[in-house]
């Protein structure tokens, strides 16, 4: 092109772009610098770092146990020959929380087996007896110890703060024995009930049950395994999973909270027991329907028609919160009571629990 023909197709191909909404089109500053001709690019917040959680898997290994049970299923029929009842092999897995080899797990993953019907592998492949310290079927909690005892084995730490929904977390376990899985998603809710989770028959209807809800993958041998958070610390106890009509996992996985796991551990240790607390009264959600004369709501000085509102500073929404709250928060200390009252919307009682007959 001749050069002297070069501002008129630029004159043109200006008006083209004006006429199509196009500005910023003026042969007077279209000279431009070798700076002038980067892409613009448009300021941007880096985006967060995953979590490692291969290092968090590296870290906890050695804490994972596979558990294997010979047991006598429950018989749901009367049987003529209980003797002859067929033996079947149970898998789960358990981790590891004193350096004395003290295992938490599962009590469904135990079912009817006897301490010599239990094998634990630990993450060198060595195989050990165990003996029961403590089962829970309210809980579904149990706490074997190695037999002998081992000395120096590393162990997990249970956290003391709740997860939020939309936060990573990080499964292990031994599903269908294969050892030490590692699979991760996110909390998708929290205090998920026993109907809510769709009322498995080896969980108690009358248990506490205030379970976290994940996207975890979870199959049948990972009830018992840790759920971590990104800072390696155990915020559950995998349990239970909800599954389609043809036993397809739906994404639907529970977890026990940290908080019941070391209220659980703080009561064997202390008292060799679990003390279950009792208010002596009704209620209905969090509504006081009735009290017990000499209860410790009586002494609360509790009444009828009174609405609980927060239990030590938790609020509380349903029945299960209520009875979750009440169960971690101990029997040792008056327990602090956010109450509603007629025309009185907020006042506070105390009360000191009984322990459940």
């Amino acid at each position: 092109m001749h050069p002297r023909n070069a501002p008129r197709l630029l004159h043109l191909l200006c008006a083209l772009a004006i006429t199509a909404g196009v500005h910023g089109c003026d042969p007077r500053t279209e000279h431009t610098t070798p700076d002038d001709r980067r892409p613009h690019q448009a300021a941007t917040t880096p985006a967060p770092a995953l979590p490692d959680f291969a290092t968090i898997a590296e870290r906890n290994v050695t804490a994972l146990v596979s558990i294997t049970t010979n047991y006598k299923p429950r018989a749901r029929q009367p049987q003529l020959n209980n003797d002859r009842a067929s033996v079947e092999r149970g898998f789960g897995t358990g981790v590891v929380v004193s350096s004395d080899g003290k295992i938490l797990t599962n009590d469904h993953v135990l079912a009817t087996a006897s301490d010599a019907d239990i094998t634990v592998e630990l993450w060198d492949g060595s195989r050990h007896r165990v003996r029961t310290i403590y089962r829970d079927e309210r809980y579904d909690l149990a706490l074997l110890r190695i037999d002998p005892p081992l000395s120096k084995m590393a162990t997990v730490t249970l956290d003391a703060a709740p997860p939020r929904p939309g936060e990573w977390v990080m499964a292990m376990g031994h599903p269908r024995a294969l050892g030490n899985t590692v699979t991760v998603g996110v909390v998708s809710g929290l205090g998920r009930n026993h109907r809510e989770i769709g009322a498995p028959t080896d969980l108690q209807p009358g248990g506490v049950w205030h379970f976290l809800q994940t996207d975890v993958s979870i199959n049948p041998g990972s009830s018992g395994g840790p759920l971590f958070n990104v800072r390696g610390n155990v915020v559950g106890l995998n349990t239970a999973v909800l599954r389609g009509n043809q036993g397809e996992f739906e994404g639907i996985a529970f977890a026990i909270p940290s908080a019941l796991l070391r209220h659980f551990l703080e009561e064997v240790a202390t008292h060799g027991r679990v003390r279950h607390p009792s208010l002596g009264m009704v209620v209905a959600g969090v509504r006081v329907k009735s009290i017990d004369p000499g209860s410790p709501a009586a002494r609360a000085s509790l009444l009828p028609g009174d609405v609980i509102r927060a239990v030590a500073g938790v609020p509380v929404r349903r029945y299960h919160d209520l009875l979750y709250e009440i169960e971690i928060a101990g029997m040792d200390a008056p327990i602090p009571l956010s109450v509603a009252r007629e025309d009185h919307p907020a006042i506070t009682v105390e009360i000191v629990p009984e322990e459940r007959a």
